[in-house]
């Protein structure tokens, strides 16, 4: 509503509409029903385009530690080939991308980029033995003690 002005010729705001509750500003956004339908499709194209890429063998799965890395030695055109393949055989897919096969490969490129290289459990572990067998590591007492 519009400010008023009283009869000393003062602006006065207008009173809150009692329908309307006031919004505060650090109120959380909404995470309504539709919020929480964007988060779901999201969540199913992150499933699929991982999948493409472990079903390719671009990212693995490490058998110590089941953590998922990318194989640097793999060839990155099978997962989208695969991508472009499983986007234009079924509709399902389609429709969770929203008929844009190009946002369906941008995330399986983005998927792919956040993989680390390697199982990072393993690397450090592979570091640990290293300094442990170079005998530069806090365990090199532990064997001349």
């Amino acid at each position: 509503m519009l400010a008023k002005t009283s009869p000393r010729g003062e602006t006065v705001p207008a009173p809150p509409n009692p329908e309307q509750p006031p919004l505060a500003p650090h109120d959380p956004p909404d995470s309504g029903p539709q919020d929480r339908s964007t988060e779901r499709v999201q969540q199913q194209r992150e499933l699929l385009a991982v999948g493409i890429a472990l079903h390719s063998r671009v990212l693995k799965i490490c058998a110590r530690h089941n953590r998922i890395y990318c194989d640097p030695g793999a060839d990155l055109g099978a997962a989208f080939t695969l991508a472009l393949q499983t986007f234009r055989g079924r509709g399902s897919e389609a429709r969770i991308f929203a008929d844009d096969e190009h946002a369906l490969l941008e995330l399986l490129s983005a998927k792919i980029g956040e993989a680390d290289d390697r199982c990072p459990r393993c690397e450090s572990e592979d570091q640990e033995f290293s300094a442990a067998e170079r005998g530069d590591g806090a365990e090199a007492h532990l064997y001349y003690a």
